[in-house]
């Protein structure tokens, strides 16, 4: 790929980008813990699922501190997907 092609490719793109993108909480912060939280959330579901429990996590932990602070019957408590397991493999 020639400088002048991949220069093309980016350029359509940040043009794509700029047309098709959502409007995500995760896009309007600079807080690490927040983009974290919805990075893992993502990983197990579609944006538009993980986004009300998104929001109610972080209420439920705005900081780090608060999720660290809170007890682990408190998170259990916290609606959250189920998220399928695979069943480990006993040798």
């Amino acid at each position: 790929m020639t400088p002048a092609e991949a220069a093309a490719i980016r350029t359509a793109l940040a043009a794509w980008y700029e047309r098709a993108q959502r409007d995500l909480p995760w896009r309007r912060t600079r807080d690490p813990y927040a983009v974290l939280v919805s990075e893992l959330m993502l990983q197990q579901t579609r944006v538009t699922t993980a986004l009300p429990y998104y929001h109610r996590f972080l209420e439920r932990f705005p900081t780090v501190q608060a999720l660290a602070a809170a007890y682990l019957v408190s998170t259990q408590t916290v609606d959250l997907p189920e998220v399928e397991t695979t069943p480990s493999v006993q040798l």
